[in-house]
């Protein structure tokens, strides 16, 4: 009736390396989902990294966009 997807179960962060990619990953905004915080502070965090993530690259295009009109 219904197609299922099964998924594989995503990998816990255990090392400094994995931080840093989740972190590099979240902030860019991909999120491939590889990763994931298991702690709900950690999830928390992030959150507002992605959502920090997106204003920066907002205000980065800004800052572009001002630079191309002044010139």
């Amino acid at each position: 009736m219904y197609d299922t997807v099964t998924y594989e179960r995503p990998i816990f962060v255990k090392s400094v390396g994995q931080a840093l990619y989740l972190s590099a990953i979240t902030l860019a905004g991909a999120g491939f989902g590889d990763v994931s915080p298991a702690a709900w502070w950690a999830k928390l965090c992030a959150c507002v990294e992605a959502l920090l993530g997106l204003v920066l690259t907002a205000l980065f295009l800004v800052a572009i966009v001002r630079k191309t009109i002044r010139d």
